[in-house]
């Protein structure tokens, strides 16, 4: 089985509750499914909780919610077989002191105003309108699009300066929207997001 490569789009440390975006790369292979799992510091062990379970997705979106020293595993194998490989990378993640929090909240919230939705319950096939308003200080912003999924977050649209999205419902669960925000100059992946949560019948 071909040797796989795990990366990061923020490097080690990050801080707690930021989104990182985990991606395993597989070469010479097609047709592979992967298993995201994080290792979480528990009293000198490592006590593993999944990610996002087996899919053809070579990448998920992990978002901690503690400090330490953390072990992500993704576990493949081919579709049609039951052998399968892992491979690890250690990841830190540091706390933030309650000043620093608050400065981080003020400094995102700033850049996302609110979100309207012309409605908040719908039926399947029905579709919803998605419209996002900046801030009064910012002019252009950028602006990224994901439903979630049964196996996490999925995107919907990459980052453009449409803040405007019609999604179409086609599941009678209640669904949520993950809106992320980020200036054109910055170098950070997000740097302010909102969720939006509707019903469908």
């Amino acid at each position: 089985m071909s040797e796989l490569l795990i990366t990061f789009d923020k490097e080690s440390p990050s801080l707690i509750d930021e989104k990182i975006n985990i991606k395993a790369i597989s070469y010479g292979n097609d047709c592979m499914e992967y298993k995201f799992l994080e290792g979480i510091p528990v009293e000198r062990h490592l006590t593993w909780k999944p990610i996002q379970d087996y899919s053809p997705k070579n990448e998920c979106l992990w978002r901690p919610n503690k400090s330490g020293e953390y072990m992500i595993m993704v576990q493949y194998k081919h579709k049609d077989s039951n052998k399968q490989g892992n491979a690890k990378a250690n990841y830190e993640i540091n706390g933030i002191e309650e000043s620093d929090a608050l400065e981080l909240n003020h400094r995102s919230s700033k850049l996302i105003k609110d979100v309207i939705i012309d409605k908040t319950s719908l039926i399947i096939g029905e579709k919803l309108n998605i419209e996002v308003l900046a801030a009064e200080d910012e002019e252009i912003l950028l602006y990224r699009f994901w439903i979630k999924g049964t196996q996490g977050w999925e995107p919907l649209k990459d980052y453009s300066t449409e803040n405007k999205l019609t999604y179409t419902t086609t599941k009678a669960v209640d669904g949520e929207l993950l809106i992320e925000c980020k200036r054109p100059s910055s170098q950070e992946n997000v740097e302010d997001f909102i969720t939006v949560i509707f019903k469908v019948k």
